[in-house]
């Protein structure tokens, strides 16, 4: 597809991420040792992240399978360009019939508070923003998770609301827009 971006890794000067292989991708729901196996490097010991279970990996590889050309069905693992593995982040589908994107990331607790989460989704808004269909990017935290809300406000966006998930409680909305093109 003309203008879909690509899925080889997205390097930013201390971390790479990349689309593991189906059988990395349900190996990484398992420990640490199980996907280091599958990988062949090294992965953080308290792998894997929360958030991150069978279940996520079932409807992923699921919708891969439904529509193997659309690369936003990818999930992509966060590695240390030095280290181990240390999280997960992607997107929940393509952009919708209002350009719409949702991201999530998700980082073992081992790597908390050292810019990786910031790091990983700067990079991944980076190349969303490659598909010229793409005109919203949001992303939904547990309302006042000051952790999660200052990612978000690091790579541009913006508090547009805060909501009631019938499973998590109250959630808060961020958003980015595109830039209009003049």
């Amino acid at each position: 597809m003309f203008g879909v971006p690509t899925l080889g890794p997205l390097l930013t000067p201390r971390l790479e991420l990349f689309v593991p292989t189906d059988s990395a991708l349900l190996a990484s729901g398992k420990d640490a040792g199980g996907l280091a196996s599958a990988l062949g490097r090294p992965v953080a010991p308290d792998w894997p992240p929360q958030h991150w279970d069978d279940m996520v990996i079932a409807w992923i590889l699921t919708k891969r399978a439904s529509d193997p050309n659309e690369p936003f069905w990818s999930a992509w693992l966060i590695a240390l360009r030095d280290g181990p593995v240390v999280g997960t982040c992607g997107c929940k589908g393509p952009p919708g019939e209002d350009g719409a994107v949702e991201i999530g990331y998700s980082v073992v607790t081992s790597h908390w508070r050292r810019g990786i989460a910031s790091d990983a989704a700067a990079a991944l808004v980076d190349w969303i923003w490659r598909d010229p269909r793409v005109q919203l990017i949001r992303a939904h935290t547990l309302a006042g998770d000051p952790a999660s809300s200052g990612v978000l406000r690091r790579i541009g966006m913006a508090l547009v609301a805060t909501m009631h998930d019938p499973t998590d409680g109250p959630v808060d909305r961020f958003e980015i827009r595109r830039a209009s093109q003049k």
